[in-house]
């Protein structure tokens, strides 16, 4: 690895911009097997599991500002959900909706439905 210098004392913007700008494409990458291992734990029968990998590709997907990150934060929300965490998937819930293109927002709007409607479970 090439001797990176990265100001850690800047301000919090500065220091993830230029950390994204070092650190994106190999972030990426890990965001993305990452998604994709929460997805075969979920068909192999681990939905916690599924969950914390899930929840690790949202986390990376912030630094890299992966396209992938509002899939992540989908699956991370359905199964924080799935778990009875209601307060927990309508935040990852939102951060989705923040950053999704059109096609997803709606995807995550209905999903903010359903969850909604299972906030009396808090």
């Amino acid at each position: 690895m090439p001797d990176i210098q990265i100001d850690i004392t800047t301000d919090a913007f500065s220091f993830q911009q230029v950390f994204g700008e070092h650190f994106a494409t190999p972030l990426a990458e890990m965001t993305e097997i990452l998604f994709a291992r929460a997805s075969h734990e979920i068909e192999t029968g681990f939905p916690h599991s599924a969950c914390q990998t899930a929840l690790q590709a949202v986390e990376l997907s912030r630094w890299s500002n992966n396209p992938c990150r509002p899939y992540a934060c989908g699956l991370a929300a359905q199964l924080l959900l799935d778990n009875g965490q209601v307060a927990d998937a309508r935040m990852i819930c939102l951060q989705g909706m923040e950053i999704a293109n059109p096609d997803v927002l709606s995807d995550l709007s209905r999903l903010l439905d359903i969850i909604s409607g299972e906030s009396w479970k808090e």
